[in-house]
């Protein structure tokens, strides 16, 4: 057997397939984490990070797109994880809606270049896991609506502003330019205005 031949990856046995593609995505993340843009992520350095050749990305992620909407929906995937469990764990509906608000910012400040693909133009305008994201903000503040904690008369519309604030605390944290509360009292304040909610 040839250098080349032991270089070159074994055909992954049965299971073996996903396993590296969760692998590929784990180094993705890494390489977009590190790197704070998404301009950064390439599919030979994703490959490098890997620890694998740039052939065998190819067979799970054939195109650049094809990896960064990969990477857009596990982002989504992790922000409605982590603001569902965030919002379980609250008294009230109105509660819930604040927790769910938070964590949404806080995982934006964590994660920046993770937040900026969120938002990307990449090509793909379907986005699923976007919009699965944002039904489950909309219902949280229709059940605000329904307890009569909320005046919202379009709860679609003011999610989307709700969204579109957040993002904005999120991205303009790290500047003193704008006179914000701290960022716990920014979050109840925005959300509070823009979904007329009562507590």
């Amino acid at each position: 057997m040839t250098d080349a031949q032991t270089a070159r990856r074994r055909q992954n046995r049965r299971g073996e397939g996903e396993q590296l593609r969760g692998e590929i995505m784990r180094a993705a993340l890494g390489v977009l984490d590190d790197s704070g843009s998404v301009e950064a992520v390439t599919l030979r350095g994703v490959a490098r990070a890997a620890g694998i050749t740039a052939p065998a990305i190819y067979s799970h992620f054939p195109s650049l797109k094809s990896l960064l909407v990969a990477l857009r929906d596990a982002a989504y995937d992790q922000v409605l994880a982590e603001t569902n469990a965030a919002a379980t764990a609250a008294a009230t509906p109105a509660a819930a809606l604040i927790s769910r608000c938070t964590t949404y910012v806080e995982l934006g400040m964590k994660y920046p270049a993770r937040r900026q693909l969120m938002y990307a133009p990449i090509g793909d305008s379907s986005n699923k896991s976007g919009a699965i994201a944002f039904a489950a903000l909309v219902a949280a503040l229709d059940e605000c609506v329904r307890q009569g904690l909320s005046r919202s008369v379009d709860t679609r519309a003011d999610a989307a502003m709700l969204i579109a604030a957040l993002h904005g605390i999120a991205a303009t944290r790290t500047t003193s330019m704008f006179p914000l509360p701290p960022l716990p009292e920014a979050i109840h304040q925005i959300t509070t205005r823009i979904t007329s909610l009562s507590e």
